[in-house]
Formats: C-alpha cells, structure tokens, sequence
C-alpha cells in the first residue's frame, strides 16, 4: 500500500472509538484521550508517576506511592471508547428552530447532567430506519426494526427516540457526532504529531478514513453513513472515506491478532463471528477466500438482536429492585 495514514472509526451503539496507522509503520495507535480529560489524564499521569517511583531503588519502600499499576490499566481501558452520546442546550434548540444559529454540542464524556442539556443517544440504530420524525421512529418500535429480531428490549430506544431534539433528523445527530469525535482525534493527532498538520490540510501523505457499519445494513443506510460522514468533514481536503462491516474488521484483526500462520488457516475453512456490544449482538459466518493477503466472503445472512451488554445491566437494576426495593 503506498505511504499513507489511515484513521479508523468504530461508530458503535453505545460506545465509539478510534485508532490511526501510519503505512510506514507497523504501529496501530488508538486515540484514548478524551474531554474533558483533565481528571483522567491526572489519574493517569499520577499512576505512571507512581509505578516509576516503586521500580526505583533509592526511594524506600515506606515512601514510595501507593498507586498500583491496575490503576492506571483501569483508566487506559476505560477511555479506549467514548460513549456514542450527544447533548443540545434546549434553549440553544429552540432559538434554532426560529431561525437563530445553535451552539455545537456537547458529546461523549463531555455531557452535563443537568435539565438545560437534553440528552440523546442509540441514534445510530435509528440510521436504518427509513424514518424522518419520532413518532415514525416510534411506530418501527413497535413493529420491529429492520434487520433485528422482534423480540427485543424497547423501552430505552423509546425513551431514546422520544428525547431526540425537534426538527433533528438520524442523519444530523450522526453527522454532529462523527464531525465532533473526528475532530478531536485530528487535533489529538496534531498535538503529539505536529507535522500531521499538513496532511489534515489535504497536503503531503494521503488521509484514508474507514468507518466500521453493521453488516445488515442495506445500501440506503450505508448512502446515508456517507452522507453523514461527509457533512461531518471528514472528506476534506480530499481525504478517502470508505466503510467496511463490523464483523469482517472483527475476524480480520482477530485471525491476524491471534498471529495464525499460513497453515493454521486454509481457503475455503469457514468460522462464525458473534460481535457482542453495547446495544446490539450480531452473528454472522465467514468462509476464507484467500489466505495473503487475508481475505473473507459472507456465507450467510447475518442477524441481530438489540441483546447487547446495556440490556444485561438494565436487567439486574431491575431485579435489585425488585428484591431489594427502590432505595
């Protein structure tokens, strides 16, 4: 592949990430620093701090910080994603809707929680959707989203649907976000590599974009990702943006992860992929169809269901309460 850098974009359900490549390198860097990071980053730097100071001779035992090195694994692991929220000012809305301009919203960690911020999240389900107003959105609640089995958990998506801003489309809370988490990982990339600066400026090395999409979307939904995707900015300065599914970005790193060689796989072996996430849980089955590079083919239909690990935690509150009481 020529030089290159290559920035990828887990756009999930409840939760998104990001990590970029150099082609020149054999480095994946994931973005883990989110805003506000002021707190996190302390913690982190603290806790490096204090695992240099216990690997040191000279400071006695008694001295040393009592950090330990699962802190900062802690902290690492709990910014490799950022939720998949967003939050608009209400009154900020409402001058919109009279034709006045809104401030950008607040996003990720960055969420106030109080009632001048209206919350919005699981709007990236809601892409596949051919719906423009909640009360469409409402009615597929109920007779089952496409592409996801009927039997699913849909009090949250409707409380979800029902706290979407008037006038906001699917398409504009997922340009809104990709442009804000895009953005952050650009100036993230700038700061620690301030020659990178030429390349967001559409000069020198190539920028490639790739964004992760269900594999049981259709081609409308994935025209409507790029739409997103391209008012988010994130084919300026004439940056490539191509997309591939969730599950083959999943087997593709996991057969290679797992450092298989070239006997260990074989053309033609097939292997099922279960991609258990927040919101949703998707299963599908792949066949091998070329070893090196590695290549793979959709051997079946995948499905999903909206089971993922927020319903398992909705699930036990629920029975706490139910057997402790509501205190």
């Amino acid at each position: 592949m020529p030089d290159s850098i290559i920035i990828a974009i887990d756009f999930g359900t409840t939760s998104s990430g990001v990590a970029w490549y150099h082609t020149a390198s054999d480095r994946i860097r994931p973005i883990s620093d989110w805003p506000p990071n002021s707190v996190r980053l302390l913690l982190k730097l603290v806790a490096q701090a204090g695992m240099r100071n216990s690997q040191r001779k000279d400071v006695p035992a008694r001295k040393r910080p009592s950090f330990k090195q699962e802190t900062d694994i802690q902290v690492q692991k709990t910014d490799s994603k950022v939720p998949t929220t967003l939050a608009y000012n209400t009154k900020e809305v409402k001058n919109n809707n009279a034709g006045r301009a809104a401030q950008l919203p607040k996003w990720g960690f960055d969420i106030p929680q109080n009632a001048k911020w209206q919350r919005v999240e699981w709007f990236k389900l809601l892409l596949n959707e051919n719906c423009t107003t909640t009360a469409e959105l409402l009615e597929k609640v109920e007779t089952g989203f496409k592409g996801y089995e009927k039997r699913m958990d849909t009090e949250h998506l409707k409380a979800a649907i029902r706290a979407i801003p008037e006038g906001k489309s699917p398409v504009y809370l997922a340009t809104d976000y990709l442009k804000a988490l895009s953005e952050h990982a650009k100036k993230r990339l700038e700061i620690s590599y301030p020659e990178l600066k030429e390349v967001f400026a559409g000069r020198g090395t190539p920028l490639i974009f790739y964004l992760t999409v269900p594999a049981i979307w259709d081609d409308r939904t994935k025209d409507l990702t790029m739409q997103a995707e391209l008012g988010a900015g994130l084919g300026d300065g004439g940056a490539q943006i191509h997309m591939i599914s969730e599950p083959e970005a999943a087997a593709v790193h996991c057969l290679k992860d797992m450092r298989l060689t070239k006997d260990s796989i074989k053309v033609d072996d097939i292997f099922v992929v279960t991609d258990g996430g927040g919101g949703t849980v998707d299963l599908i089955s792949y066949q091998i169809t070329a070893v090196d590079p590695l290549k793979v083919k959709e051997c079946t239909i995948g499905s999903s269901s909206l089971c993922g690990s927020t319903t398992i935690n909705r699930r036990f509150e629920a029975l706490v309460r139910d057997r402790m009481g509501q205190e």
